[in-house]
Parts: structure tokens; sequence; C-alpha cells
């Protein structure tokens, strides 16, 4: 019996390890099963009018990186995919957050605003240590933060709680890399933290419609990069500090229906790049310093200030 050509054998030995190389790669690793399985665990905990999440199969060859909201790393040494962002907002999704979800360790996005979320932050959270961005915001979250959260959240640079019913104090400890803070329309009290410069980071804070009161941390003012101020609508009370004119890159300061008392600063008005300055329904008493009011005639104003309430 004549020999099979060379070729053909080459060829024959390809075909056979690309079939066992694309059996083994189509069979899940036991990271991905436990991530379908946490994703499909925390859609058995909601309601989907709108059928947002039907697509949602586990024995679909590419879950869960083709469901619906699920984006995932490119293919590690070993083929696999982990699951990194997790986005489903204004779905009309409604029930409590599982807290299965921390069995999504590479998870850097999760958004789930705008839907009818009640119930808790899970304390489950706490351990989402890579996570970068998360908006929970408009939905009808509840109760204190859970402990750790978010200050174990290392990477945190976006947060966004507003328009929930969140209560208990503000954590004393902010992420160190957080840049965006928005707890705004909630029923958080007691006091701002005095640390929050700990977070140097930080490029805007909306803590606007809560029930905070005692006075506006001077600790602010170490906030070079801050962009935005916003604390309308509490119970602050006390001077509005110097300290915050240190601020060089302030564009809008908002700090209406407060309780605060006495001059305001002058300092305040010699930001440069501050555009607004809201400070009205206060208790503020004497004249309003020159360079506010005139930020043309002075050459150290602020030129760029355009309203002031």
């Amino acid at each position: 019996m004549p020999r099979p050509p060379l070729l053909f054998l080459f060829f024959y030995l390809f075909l056979i390890s690309a079939i066992a190389g694309a059996a083994q790669q189509a069979k899940p690793s036991p990271e991905t099963l436990a991530e379908i399985q946490a994703l499909v665990d925390f859609r058995r905990s909601l309601r989907d009018p709108l059928g947002a999440l039907t697509g949602w199969d586990p024995a679909s060859p590419s879950a869960p990186c083709s469901w619906r909201g699920v984006a995932c790393s490119p293919p590690g040494d070993a083929g696999d995919r982990r699951v990194v962002e997790l986005r489903l907002p204004r779905l009309q999704l409604a029930g409590p957050i599982s807290d299965r979800l921390a069995a999504l360790p590479q998870l850097h996005k999760l958004s789930l605003l705008g839907n009818a979320l009640n119930g808790t932050i899970p304390s489950s959270f706490s351990r989402f240590r890579r996570l970068r961005s998360l908006f929970l915001q408009f939905n009808s979250l509840s109760g204190p933060l859970p402990p750790g959260f978010p200050s174990n959240l290392t990477d945190l640079e976006g947060l966004n709680l507003a328009g929930n019913f969140f209560s208990g104090q503000i954590p004393r400890v902010l992420p160190p890399n957080l840049r965006y803070l928005d707890l705004s329309s909630n029923a958080f009290s007691g006091e701002i933290p005095t640390n929050v410069s700990a977070a140097p980071r930080l490029q805007l804070i909306n803590l606007s419609f809560n029930r905070l009161r005692g006075m506006i941390p001077a600790g602010m003012g170490l906030l070079q990069g801050l962009l935005y101020l916003w604390l309308d609508g509490n119970r602050l009370e006390g001077t509005l500090p110097a300290a915050l004119a240190n601020c060089s890159s302030l564009l809008h300061i908002s700090l209406q229906g407060n309780a605060l008392r006495g001059i305001v600063p002058a300092a305040i008005g010699e930001i440069p790049q501050l555009q607004v300055l809201s400070l009205s329904h206060n208790n503020l008493s004497g004249s309003i310093p020159t360079s506010i009011f005139f930020p043309a005639a002075l050459a150290s104003s602020s030129p760029a200030l355009r309203i002031v309430q």
C-alpha cells in the first residue's frame, strides 16, 4: 500500500490539532461558568416587564459576552473572556440588586441607572476592587451604605447614587482615585466628612438636597482639581470658608437654601475660572465684595464670573 504524501500527513495533523483546540476553547472555563451563574442569579432576582433580559441564554456558546448589556475583556491566554462591564440603564428593571454580582471580580463598570430597583446596596459590593464606575442613580434604593463601601473600592473614579432614598451618614473615607461624587437627592444626614481632601482627584461633588448639617469643611480648599461644588438644599451652617478660594479650578459653586451666615469672603470672587456663584436663601450678611459684584474692575478678580445669585 503506497504511503500517503507528506503534505497530506501534515494537513491531517493540523486538522486534528485545530479540532481539538476548538473543542477545548468551546468549553467555558470555571471562571466563565461562575460569571454566567452570577448573572443568571441577578436576572432571577428582578422583574423584567420589557423582556430586556430574555436573551440571556446560558447555553449560548458566546455566553455571557453576547448578552445585552454585557461587555467582556479580550480573550486571555486560556481563551476565556471575563465580564468587565454591565450596563442596563432605563429598562424598568424592578426588585433588589442581587449580591451575586460581586462574583464578577473583573467588573470595571456597573450602570443600572433609571430603573425601579429597591432594597439596599448589597454588602458584597465592598469587594468590587476593580470597579471604576458605579451608576445607580434614579432608582428606589434605600438604607445606609454598607460597611467598607465605597472606601474599599480603591479604583473607583465615578460614583452616582443620586435620586434614591439612601440614609445615614456619608462615609468618612472616600476612595483615593474618586473624581466624580454625586449623592444628591437622598436622605443622608450628619456632617460632610472633614477629610474629604483625602480624595485629591475630586472634580465634582454634588451633595445637594439631603439633610446634612454642620459646617463646610475648610479642607475642601485642598482640592485643587475641583470644578463643581453643589451643596444646595441642606441644613449647613457656619460661615463660607475662605479656603475654598484655594480651589483654583472651580467653575461652579452652588450653596443655595442652607443656613450659612456671616460675610462672603472677597477671595471667593478671585477664583480665576469661576463662572457661577449661587448663595441665595441663606443668612449671609455684610456687603457684597467688589471682587464679586464688579469682577471687571479688579485685576485680581475672576474675569469668568457671569452668574451671581
